[in-house]
């Protein structure tokens, strides 16, 4: 079986993000889960975004491009996204391409953007 694991970063996840070690904190019955997905058999891809709840919500993680990583003690990556939150144009109609290649709104959470990635992002306009 796939499965995608998609939540948001929590404060109890930003710590291991951070330190690059599985260390989370608080809301336990988040991180139970992704443990024992992660230890299953199981296809498990877990995506976590930077986008809060509410206007107020500030996150300590401030890396521009989304990132994948590889957590020490974690036995799967996580792909985090930022980019296009920290912008605030989630959710919106957009055109992406990254080093020139135009993607697909499919593939904005499966592509990794490194250092040195040329990215372009546009947006259609109204008007008269």
């Amino acid at each position: 079986m796939r499965i995608l694991y998609l939540c948001r970063v929590f404060s109890g996840l930003e710590t291991s993000l951070l330190s690059g070690s599985w260390r989370p904190t608080g809301a336990p019955t988040i991180y139970k889960v992704m443990e024992r997905l992660a230890t299953g058999p199981h296809d498990v891809r877990f995506v976590l975004t930077t986008k809060g709840v509410g206007r107020e919500f500030r996150t300590a993680w401030t890396a521009r491009g989304d990132r994948l990583l590889a957590l020490a003690g974690f036995r799967r990556p996580m792909t985090v996204l930022a980019y296009l939150e920290m912008k605030g144009l989630a959710g919106r109609q957009l055109a992406v391409a990254v080093n020139g290649v135009v993607l697909r709104k499919e593939e904005f959470g499966s592509t990794t953007v490194s250092d040195g990635d040329r990215m372009e992002v546009v947006r259609p306009v109204g008007g008269g």
